[in-house]
């Protein structure tokens, strides 16, 4: 059970994962803040679906669903390693005791997959909430990896009907045709909102890896 979550968060889980934190160099955080594929469990016990939160979880449950394509935006790309975290309904990175590597950082929501032979991949979870700042737009943070090469920072998902989009996220977003982040949700026959983003693998105008 999840009645017993620590009530102490970091200022540092509160930024935005790409923020750089004044601790990181005492703290022994792995380098890049925003990385998480060095944390996956084996590939043998992954599969293109993604579930992040216990069933105690509070929170609307989503489902995102799409696929991931080669950089020609065409071609499948099966075997890619997806890394996703995203706050909680109080829109921070809930901190739920031994976290480890990029966890202290990005909390106990985050999970992994691993793309299928069609590229295909399922992700549920919860709607996360906006930065008690409110500052930007709720949002699920992802990065890809392909099974030879590097990890890359995507723009993050966001959510049709949040006010706290700007026009550059949407004009951003509108350029990348059907691979626009900003997804629309519809609620299932189970009471489930859905919704579906594809995803292309590194486009140096578009992926932010450094």
């Amino acid at each position: 059970m999840k009645a017993q979550r620590l009530a102490l968060i970091s200022l540092s889980l509160l930024l935005p994962s790409f923020a750089v934190s004044s601790c990181t160099a005492q703290s022994g955080l792995p380098s890049c803040e925003w990385c998480g594929a060095m944390d996956a469990p084996p590939r043998s016990e992954l599969s293109h679906v993604m579930t992040i939160p216990d069933d105690d979880e509070p929170g609307e449950r989503i489902m995102i669903t799409g696929q991931v394509f080669e950089t020609d935006g065409t071609t499948p790309a099966p075997g890619v390693l997806m890394y996703a975290y995203h706050t909680d309904i109080n829109g921070i990175y809930r901190m739920d005791g031994g976290e480890t590597g990029n966890g202290l950082r990005h909390g106990a929501l985050r999970g992994w997959l691993i793309t299928d032979d069609d590229g295909r991949y399922e992700i549920h979870t919860i709607q996360p909430q906006p930065y008690p700042s409110r500052r930007e737009a709720a949002h699920i943070h992802i990065t890809l990896k392909p099974p030879r090469g590097e990890e890359h920072w995507l723009d993050s998902i966001l959510f049709e009907g949040d006010d706290l989009i700007t026009d550059r996220e949407r004009q951003d977003s509108a350029e990348l045709g059907r691979f626009n982040r900003i997804i629309a949700l519809e609620e299932n026959g189970d009471g489930v909102l859905v919704g579906e983003c594809n995803l292309r693998m590194r486009d140096d105008r578009r992926y932010r890896g450094r």
